[in-house]
């Protein structure tokens, strides 16, 4: 069994995070920004789903394309 472990960081730290992962090779960082960005996505599912009606998010992303890495 993997072991999770559940991190904090704001908008402007995964920003740093995504750019410290794009000088790594693809192959290597294409899966942890896929994992990154499912995680995020998920969080504001949640957070859309706890909200009244009407709220909306602007979802952050990163870009795992090999272009951008």
């Amino acid at each position: 069994m993997k072991t999770v472990i559940s991190l904090n960081f704001t908008q402007e730290e995964l920003q740093v995070l995504n750019a410290a992962i794009g000088e790594i090779p693809y192959r290597v960082a294409a899966p942890l920004i896929a994992s990154i960005n499912s995680q995020i996505q998920r969080q504001f599912k949640r957070e859309d789903d706890d909200a009244p009606t009407g709220s909306n998010h602007n979802l952050p992303q990163t870009d795992a394309s090999p272009n951008n890495l």
